[in-house]
């Protein structure tokens, strides 16, 4: 499926995007070390923190992390 039609999709569930600010790239490069490597889940769990709200992830390493605050 190309992309634009997934992001089409998704965005028809009752979901919110948010956008990448300069806030939450420079949140993404304070998360506690030792924190995933991967950029793309430091801009998602920074985003996560500085909107206050609970992940839902199969990301193990951001399951474990315990600076990371999951859904029940």
């Amino acid at each position: 499926m190309a992309v634009e039609q997934w992001l089409s999709l998704a965005t028809q569930a009752p979901i919110q995007v948010f956008p990448l600010t300069p806030g939450t790239a420079v949140e993404s490069t304070r998360l506690p070390d030792p924190f995933h490597r991967d950029p793309a889940a430091q801009i998602i769990v920074a985003t996560a923190r500085l909107l206050d709200c609970p992940l839902v992830t199969a990301d193990s390493q951001i399951r474990t992390d315990p600076h990371v605050r999951l859904t029940p």
